[in-house]
């Protein structure tokens, strides 16, 4: 009996963590330092609260959206936007745009039909 209450115990645990949206983070998946972003876009904006706010609540919701999907994406898009992310404005907002972006361009150009 014993054995089976901490066997039960364990598996709770573990579907607990399972569950409870602590994915890994890829390797590969870029860092940026979102709290100097911030800071440097609400400074622009007169030292905003709000717009710091904003800016971390949309970084916060950038960077879930790419962690989901970046284990799995194409090489090619991963190095495009990481570069492109890096020259205009190092964010997991931008980084996040420039997949969705890409992805769908892929899929468009493959169902590409020049029409004569």
């Amino acid at each position: 009996m014993a054995n089976t209450k901490v066997a039960l115990a364990s598996a709770l645990v573990v579907l607990g963590f399972a569950g409870s949206g602590l994915a890994q983070v890829p390797a590969d998946l870029p860092e940026y330092d979102v709290e100097k972003h911030c800071q440097t876009q609400a400074k622009m904006m007169g030292d905003s609260n709000f717009m710091l706010k904003a800016c971390f609540d949309q970084e916060q919701g950038a960077y879930d959206e790419v962690k989901k999907d970046w284990a799995i994406l194409d090489a090619k898009i991963k190095s495009t936007c990481r570069e492109q992310a890096r020259v205009t404005m190092p964010s997991y907002f931008m980084l996040n745009a420039c997949v969705a972006q890409e992805v769908r361009a892929k899929e468009a150009v493959g169902n590409f039909k020049f029409k004569k």
